[in-house]
């Protein structure tokens, strides 16, 4: 079930808990880790679900932190189809959250912060996201694939002002059947 909620203010708190647990563990490698997704914009409605990057420089950086995580109750997901993102799941239990490892400059990094960035700073546009998410959890309510999908036009309008390449690559992405 897609349950989208309003605004929790406790979110950003939430996300601060995390992020501080993750810069422990993580500490010599990055002191880079973002809150995004619609749980990071103040005023909108979202999955309540923090969706959090850790940014690193290289790739030579990943393995290290790959181990870090595992160390500490994450499981390796691998990329789930998106070049330049590599997703962990969080141990049950604990504040329900989705962790991606971006390298710097990379597409899905870009998409999300560009996003994130762009809805904080405009109203109307994250009054006209959230009422997009809302008749599509209710549309799609059991079908995270079309959810994901029927977003997918409204993001890259957003992310076209910014001059981002390689759109086509999220829109193929957030297609249900790709």
């Amino acid at each position: 079930m897609i349950e989208i909620s309003d605004y929790q203010e406790d979110w950003g708190i939430q996300f601060l808990k995390i992020r501080k647990d993750l810069l422990s563990a993580l500490s010599e490698i990055t002191n880079k880790v973002e809150h995004v997704g619609s749980t990071s914009v103040e005023g909108l409605c979202a999955k309540p679900i923090i969706d959090i990057d850790v940014i690193i420089k290289s790739k030579a950086d990943f393995e290290p932190v790959k181990s870090a995580l595992l160390g500490i109750g994450y499981v390796h997901e691998g990329d789930l189809g998106i070049h330049g993102r590599e997703a962990f799941r969080c141990s049950p239990g604990g504040v329900k959250h989705n962790l991606y490892v971006c390298l710097e400059g990379t597409l899905p990094l870009l998409n999300h912060l560009t996003l994130r960035d762009h809805l904080r700073g405009h109203s109307e546009d994250r009054k006209c996201y959230g009422i997009l998410k809302k008749k599509l959890a209710k549309r799609f309510y059991d079908d995270i694939d079309a959810y994901v999908e029927g977003k997918t036009d409204f993001i890259i309008s957003i992310l076209s002002k910014y001059g981002i390449d390689k759109l086509d690559e999220i829109r193929n992405a957030n297609k249900k059947d790709g």
